[in-house]
């Protein structure tokens, strides 16, 4: 009975694995069709796209509502968008929503239903916005073939006041790294110095909102949902967002290079009220060579100070501290968080402030 016991199990495992293979090869990506990728991508096309992007990015932030969402209350979840066709048939639609401090702007080219959400069209069109828009890896992210800038307002006003990067005529463009989505983000330019913005607060406004913070009663506790942890990577290669450069991570900085940095981008461009910047550069080997255990910095430009100031090291837990705090939301509710006083804390270091 033994023997035909393991027979059977074994015979179900096997028709177990020969389904999931199945099942993978039917909901495997096929290749994008070379015709098609031929048309999508040629030279003169990916020159037009250019600039209707350009276009519809003037036309859209130049709209009244988005105009005066810049300035408080009455643009408060506005939203404009404008639209084109090219000569190919690819619809370009442009939109930017205002939520709170966060500016989305949602940019959708669809050649059609078949290759919209395809990853290789996917991946070339985030190339060109990054190329034609100047915007950095650490804002992009693409949902469905729609490709989503999400940004601050201190970025907002940086992006709306950068010139798009049109390829004039006749110079000879790495089309290939474009479509591959292969382009350092800063194209080897320095990053301009950190400014406080025009709605950046003071130290003085930061204290009284701390003092505030600290005279409300403890957020309710939240239960914590089962779940089960996911190993982290052994290995990651960072990709220098200002240089391109690459450096491989193993073990325990593979997972902050993995997990921990997209976190912090993320939160990164939900902050507002101040003028705040990540700082990576320790993890880039050609912008560090010197840095033998990289952390993650924080630069933050206050109203009325000389210079930006600089806290390392920082988690991704502190900036959604920061966030909810700059936001006026309080302590962060979410199970497995940082206590009050925890969060008070993190608070006075990040922006110096006197304990309240």
């Amino acid at each position: 009975m033994a023997w035909l016991t393991c027979t059977v199990v074994g015979l179900v495992l096997l028709v177990a694995f020969v389904l999931f293979l199945v099942r993978g090869a039917r909901s495997a990506v096929a290749p994008l069709d070379p015709a098609m990728k031929a048309v999508l991508f040629s030279p003169a096309h990916l020159r037009e796209l250019a600039a209707c992007l350009a276009r519809l990015k003037s036309e859209v932030l130049d709209a009244r509502p988005l105009a005066q969402a810049s300035g408080g209350e009455p643009g408060e979840g506005a939203e404009t968008r404008a639209e084109a066709v090219s000569s190919q048939g690819v619809g370009v639609r442009y939109s930017v929503r205002r939520e709170g401090f966060i500016f989305q702007h949602a940019i959708t080219l669809a050649p059609g239903a078949e290759y919209s959400g395809h990853p290789e069209v996917t991946t070339g069109w985030m190339g060109l916005i990054r190329r034609v828009l100047g915007v950095e890896d650490a804002l992009c992210s693409a949902e469905a073939g729609t490709v989503l800038l999400r940004m601050n307002e201190a970025r907002q006003r940086a992006y709306a006041a950068a010139a798009p990067r049109l390829p004039a005529e006749g110079e000879e463009i790495d089309w290939s790294a474009i479509v591959e989505n292969r382009l350092p983000s800063a194209e080897g330019r320095p990053p301009a110095p950190l400014q406080p913005g025009p709605a950046a607060v003071s130290r003085d406004e930061l204290q009284q909102r701390l003092q505030q913070l600290a005279d409300q009663p403890p957020p309710e506790a939240l239960l914590a949902t089962c779940y089960r942890v996911a190993s982290p990577p052994a290995r990651a290669e960072y990709v220098c967002p200002k240089c391109g450069a690459r450096t491989l991570y193993v073990k325990g900085l593979a997972k902050t290079v993995e997990w921990d940095i997209p976190a912090a981008r993320r939160l990164m461009s939900q902050i507002g009220g101040v003028s705040v910047e990540l700082d990576e550069s320790q993890f880039c080997k050609t912008c560090s060579p010197s840095a033998e255990r990289p952390q993650l910095g924080l630069l933050i430009a206050l109203k009325g100070e000389p210079a930006p100031r600089r806290v390392e090291p920082i988690e991704s837990e502190d900036l959604e501290i920061l966030r909810s705090f700059l936001q006026g939301e309080g302590f962060p509710r979410r199970p497995r968080r940082p206590g009050r006083e925890e969060s008070i804390a993190r608070l006075q270091r990040l922006l110096a402030l006197a304990k309240p």
